[in-house]
Parts: C-alpha cells; structure tokens; sequence
C-alpha cells in the first residue's frame, strides 16, 4: 500500500480504538475496511474543486450501513477523522492530523484514484480495487492534469459558496427579485462582500440597518439562481437588473 495511505489507514484505525473503544471490528464492515466514496463527484470534481481526495469511510455491518468513520485527506496533507457512534447524526469526535507528503505525492496519489476508477469501473469500493500500487499510465495522467483548468469556474464558485453577504428585506421578506447586486471590499475572511437589493428602497428604509439581513451566497442563488454566474465576479463589480430579466454590467461614468 502507498504510504500515505499506510500512515492515513493506521491514524483511522488507532482513532477507532481510542473513540470508539467498545466498537470490535467484527461489528463493522469487512472487519473496517476503508473504502474510497468516489461515487458522487469523483476523484476529479473533489481534487481540483474541494482540493482534497474523496472520503475515506468505515462502516458499521449492519442493515443500515452507516458510517463509523469519515476522512477526509486534503491536498496539503490536512487528514480530518470524524468518527460516529452508530445512527448517529453528528461525530462523537473529531480529530486532525497532518501527513507529512509533498504537494507531487498528493497530486501523484490523487492520479492513482484516478486512473483506478477509470481503468478498474470502480465506485465507492475498498481502497484494494483501485490497483494503487500501479504507476499512473501517462495518458490517464495527462487527462487527469488537463482537468484542472476545466473546473476553474466551479472552484470559483465553491471558494465563495457559503460566504456571507448582505440582501435587503424587501428580498427576504417581501419576495422582490433582486434588482441590483454590488461587490464591496469584504469586512473579514467569511465576507462575500455582496450586497443585493430589490432596487425599490427608499432612502429611509437604507438609513436602518435592521432593514437588511445577512445570508450566505448559497441562499441567495437558490432565491435567484440567475445570479450564480456573476457572484465570482471582482470586488467592485455592480448589475443592474434589466425590463428582460437579465443584468447588465453597472458601467462607471
């Protein structure tokens, strides 16, 4: 086994012992053995969008197959272990670690995966049938490389997805479609810098702040998913909502 995974492997199994003590590996799958949940997005969208591997998971060998352990090994050697007791919604611990590899062996390892779920048809399967011990044929490394640039747009998004903005009331409230939309320079790390508004304020109501209510970008394209493709624009960047629906770029006079 690569050593990285080695090192990942036998931090998740000291965790299980240590968090869930009273847990035997009998009462979980295959004895605990990991699998790689490659089955949603693929090792592609998560390496260059969520800049880690896909999750590595132990599961409890019952009817209902839930997680007892979930990691996650990120580009920089980040590994985060939440580990659950059965049925359970939410970690009994979380523990983080750092795996001393250098941005090549990531990069090389997340190739491995790669190349193993498209040679091997393999999803959601334990780490074994990803024939990681095999070199990475050049073809399949050289697709998995030119991959980054095709999901730029999408890691843009994701940087900002969850990060808060400002949106008037008559929005969140009253049901108004957002009529203009501004990026001012964030106040911290978790601003967006985004303020949207209906367009029909008056000045009175811009004079109280508690007019308006702060949300996450997240929120604001499920209210208007026609502005997901502008909210990875710069800071200083403005739209105005046109007659059609469409916005306009504000230009500066």
């Amino acid at each position: 086994m690569d050593r990285i995974l080695r090192e990942v492997t036998e931090i998740i199994s000291t965790g299980l012992r240590t968090y869930l003590p009273h847990v035997d590996t009998k009462e979980l799958e295959e004895n605990g053995t990991i699998y790689y949940m490659n089955g949603r997005d693929g090792t592609i969208f998560d390496w260059f969008v969520n800049d880690r591997l896909c999750p590595l998971m132990c599961f409890y060998d019952d009817e209902d197959k839930m997680g007892a352990v979930r990691a996650n090994l990120y580009k920089d050697g980040t590994l985060e272990c939440y580990y659950f007791e059965n049925h359970a919604d939410e970690p009994c611990k979380e523990v983080v670690r750092h795996i001393r590899a250098s941005e090549e062996e990531m990069t090389n390892l997340a190739a491995r995966f790669y190349a193993g779920e498209r040679k091997n048809h393999v999803y959601d399967a334990a780490l074994a049938a990803y024939s990681l011990d095999e070199e990475v044929p050049e073809n399949y490394m050289k697709d998995f490389l030119d991959s980054e640039e095709d999901f730029s747009d999408l890691r843009d998004l994701n940087s900002i997805y969850y990060k808060q903005c400002l949106v008037s009331k008559l929005i969140t409230e009253e049901g108004e479609k957002i009529g203009l939309m501004t990026r001012l320079e964030p106040i911290s790390e978790n601003d967006s810098g985004w303020c949207f508004y209906s367009g029909t304020e008056s000045d009175e109501f811009m004079d109280d702040i508690e007019n308006m209510d702060v949300t996450d970008i997240a929120t604001m394209i499920s209210i208007d998913p026609g502005i997901q493709e502008l909210v990875t624009e710069p800071i200083g960047s403005g739209f105005t909502r046109k007659e059609s629906g469409d916005f306009e770029a504000d230009v500066e006079e």
